[in-house]
């Protein structure tokens, strides 16, 4: 065994330390030999040159603390297979493979990898202490979990065209942006979930797997050229503020679950599956057109005060509005007389059961009502035709103004910033805001009604009978 001694330069009582690099050359299979003098070694910074295979990087798991910047640029990656034995369960090493775990738990904080590496295996850089990383163009892969826990990572450059498997930014808290210089088509299952710093997702993404960005930091999620977005994809996301989709993109349950911060979805033509929104807080103020309403798919948002059913609407299903006690009107107007199927218990909670009605009321064409009024479950909502209610959407903000008996009821999926009410005559009948999304003003007149209603910048003029 080789002896090295640390050689100190002594003067006036201070001790002087090389500030060099310490510098490797390997031979395949050459690491056990070298690895007391990298252990030995107080340099932070290591560089490894010469050929390698599986069998030396396996040991760079051995790295002293004190080595933060490790350069394996001049290093040449050999293929192996174990004949005998395996690493991580796996017996063969592709040329420029890096090998599952290799930088698990070290101090490492700076990598440069071979520019000939191919492939990144499972685990390779979990719960290490990089803080950037550039993979070379001819890296075709990135295994699961290849960076999961690294809470340090702030940054990775796909230089080529890369595949990333499951959960290979998990919990890469500083995260702020992995960029992909030639897009990066899917993003597998919880690729990154909880990287609470993320900022935005990869270029070129047109599949989401599922819980892939749940629990991180986005802000706003285009999704204008996504086809499929898995289970979960965004759920639990507190700074996710909008959401852009396009027509036929197909959604997995609970997709936009738990997002407190998520004020409103737009216009809806998509599948709406199973708990899509269900415990948010969007407002729902756009139309909902698709066929079926999913289980539970907005149970527990209570900021939803207006829903605007599309034509296309045909069953809204168990529990899709439970316990949304926000719910003021339903619009089915678009629908007709084709009534949609409603189970018992789409919008459970908001029954009143003494009386066995909903205190919501529903809109509905003028040629229609004796449809509704023959539905066991829609009959119970206060049935009105479209003659006695209006509603309109501009753009993102949707006012619905209702005169009933001796009350004008006005609604509104924005807060109220100016309400004036005169008759046709001009008389005042009202004049202000209590600075909430809906409210009631006496109108017990005969007249024509003139309601001028300020709502999210946007301002309605109406007539009402």
């Amino acid at each position: 065994m080789k002896s090295y001694r640390l050689i100190m330069s002594v003067a006036a009582g201070a001790v002087c330390l090389s500030a060099s690099a310490l510098e490797v050359t390997l031979t395949v299979n050459g690491m056990s030999a070298e690895l007391p003098r990298i252990q030995g070694t107080t340099d932070t910074k290591v560089t490894l040159k010469g050929t390698c295979d599986v069998r030396d990087l396996a040991m760079l798991l051995k790295l002293p603390e004190s080595v933060t910047t490790l350069d394996m640029s001049g290093l040449e990656i050999a293929a192996y297979n174990y004949t005998y034995g395996d690493h991580m369960g796996k017996t063969t090493f592709g040329a420029g493979e890096i090998p599952s775990y290799m930088l698990f738990g070290t101090k490492v904080k700076n990598l440069t990898l071979p520019t000939g590496t191919t492939a990144i295996a499972e685990g390779a850089f979990s719960n290490s202490a990089l803080t950037k990383l550039e993979v070379p163009a001819g890296v075709t892969s990135i295994g699961d979990y290849a960076f999961a826990d690294s809470k340090s990572l702030k940054a990775v450059d796909l230089k080529g065209a890369t595949t990333i498997g499951k959960g290979a930014f998990r919990n890469c808290t500083s995260l702020m942006a992995v960029n992909a210089e030639s897009g990066l088509a899917s993003v597998p299952e919880q690729a990154f979930y909880g990287c609470t710093a993320l900022e935005q997702i990869p270029s070129g993404v047109t599949v989401i797997g599922p819980e892939a960005f749940r629990g991180s930091g986005l802000q706003r999620a285009d999704l204008t050229n996504v086809t499929s977005v898995g289970a979960y994809a965004f759920a639990e996301m507190p700074n996710l503020q909008s959401v852009d989709i396009k027509d036929g993109t197909t959604f997995g349950e609970g997709a936009f679950y738990g997002n407190t911060g998520l004020e409103d979805l737009p216009e809806w033509n998509n599948n709406i599956p199973a708990m899509l929104a269900a415990n948010s807080a969007v407002r729902l103020s756009s139309s909902v057109n698709t066929a079926v309403i999913g289980k539970a798919a907005f149970a527990n948002d209570r900021q939803i005060a207006l829903v605007n059913l599309g034509a296309n609407v045909t069953k809204i299903d168990t529990d899709a509005f439970r316990n949304c006690t926000g719910i003021q009107t339903i619009s089915a107007k678009d629908l007709g007389s084709n009534v949609p199927e409603l189970d018992e218990t789409g919008f459970a909670g908001l029954l009143d059961e003494t009386r066995d009605e909903y205190p919501i009321t529903l809109i509905v064409s003028d040629d229609s009502l004796s449809v509704w009024e023959a539905h066991p479950e829609w009959k119970k909502f206060n049935l009105r035709n479209s003659s006695t209610g209006q509603l309109e959407a501009f753009d993102d903000v949707v006012i619905e103004i209702e005169r009933r008996g001796g009350v004008l009821r006005i609604a509104s999926t924005s807060p109220l910033d100016n309400v004036q009410v005169y008759t046709l005559s001009g008389l005042k009948l009202f004049e202000g805001t209590n600075g909430s999304y809906s409210m009631e003003i006496p109108a017990e007149t005969q007249e024509v009604i003139v309601a001028r209603i300020v709502s999210g910048g946007v301002q309605k003029v109406s007539k009402i009978k």
